[in-house]
């Protein structure tokens, strides 16, 4: 599995819900935040079809129209009009629209239409109304995107369909549902059958459709992470939070041999303080050590920043994903380490790539080599759950 595909479950996190499966529907849409963590400032559409928008504009096929920030608007252009200012667009189609997005990096994606645009925070807002089932696709095919294993591709629709179920309205007031980056699901917009694993994850997400975790009458959050190291923790253990006894550590032998199945890192005294001070400060003293609280699984709960000053204490996964916006994700890839001070720096040896909670991605494709069921594989690493089937309307996948 690529490092970015990785990268993708390293901060997904959302509260433990209990929405009733007994009387639960499945949304049959979410509206998604596009390309949020790029902070866009210009887009450009080049549409397929003639493009309607709020303007009282027609556009036919094939014109470009720009959208950029202005003053703390929206400047839209297109050959042959004067440019028209405002602080809200939006852009409809019979065809799905095509974006190309720049901002502090240039991203394309494909959306389903109508597409809204808004300035918002200094950005140019880009929110889209996705199926479920397309959205499921979608986060499949960017989750695993290296795999072309259909009953591990099943399995991830099965728990990331059950994450979705959750986190309706997460961001509701911000206008919208989840985010397309990592704070969320990483998903990469409408995907087509331009490659195998977008074939595959597009046929796992029809062939599980409606398929979510249950248990006691809830749906589960389906969590899950790149590599779990051989075990899997709990967001009770991990996070302090009440998980209704809806998870279980549970032993995996099926990641082991991968990349991040064991790793050591080393990492200089003064970056790791550099990094600790934008999360928390005051800056550290140069003095201090490192003592790191573990569960039973190894999974560490909290890291102890001790020095002369005093006794500083952070969330492991927390102390995992503030070393990571500072340094680069690899440069802890999960909360499960041991760590000892060597002269200059902190040797850090762990296991697992991500929070490790629910779904071992790596686990899930060696489960389904092993000729596993994707319902099979998401129940091994949810053991108190099953698996149900809840009513809603699918959408195009």
């Amino acid at each position: 599995m690529r490092a970015r595909c990785l990268l993708a479950i390293l901060l997904l996190v959302v509260p433990i819900a209990s929405t009733s499966a007994a009387t639960a529907t499945l949304p049959v849409t979410l509206r998604v935040d596009i390309l949020g963590i790029v902070k866009p400032r210009r887009v450009v559409i080049r549409p397929s079809r003639a493009l309607r928008l709020s303007t009282g504009w027609t556009l036919p096929s094939g014109t470009p129209i720009t959208i950029e920030v202005d003053s703390g608007k929206l400047r839209v252009r297109t050959p042959g009009r004067p440019a028209w200012l405002g602080s809200r667009l939006d852009a409809d189609s019979d065809a799905p629209i095509d974006v190309d997005v720049t901002g502090r990096s240039r991203r394309q994606r494909r959306l389903p239409a109508p597409v809204h645009f808004e300035f918002f925070a200094g950005r140019i807002a880009i929110r889209a109304d996705m199926s479920l089932e397309s959205l499921v696709a979608s986060a499949v095919s960017a989750e695993l995107d290296s795999c072309e294993r259909l009953e591990a591709l099943r399995a991830g629709a099965i728990a990331i369909r059950s994450y979705l179920a959750v986190s309706v309205a997460r961001h509701a007031r911000e206008g919208f549902d989840v985010c397309d980056s990592t704070h969320c699901l990483h998903s990469v917009g409408l995907i087509g059958q331009d490659t195998s694993v977008r074939r595959l994850a597009l046929e796992a997400a029809a062939g599980t459709a409606g398929k979510v975790l249950v248990r006691d009458g809830h749906i589960v959050t389906g969590f899950f992470s790149a590599c779990c190291g051989g075990r899997t923790t709990t967001p009770a253990s991990l996070w302090g939070i009440d998980d209704s006894g809806d998870f279980t550590s549970v032993e995996c032998r099926w990641c082991r041999g991968t990349k991040y199945y064991s790793w050591t890192r080393t990492i200089a005294a003064s970056s790791v303080a550099s990094a600790v001070a934008d999360r928390s400060g005051p800056p550290v003293r140069s003095d201090y050590s490192l003592r790191a609280d573990r569960d039973e699984s190894g999974w560490v709960t909290s890291v102890h920043i001790v020095s002369s000053a005093g006794d500083r204490r952070m969330p492991g996964d927390v102390f995992r994903t503030t070393i990571g916006r500072r340094l680069g994700w690899d440069a802890l890839p999960s909360p499960n380490f041991k760590v000892e001070r060597e002269r200059g720096a902190f040797v850090f040896r762990g296991a697992g790539f991500g929070h490790g909670i629910g779904l071992c991605l790596e686990g899930a494709q060696r489960l389904a080599v092993a000729g596993q069921t994707g319902e099979a594989i998401v129940l091994h690493y949810f053991p108190a759950a099953s698996v149900d089937t809840l009513p809603h309307r699918t959408g195009d996948v």
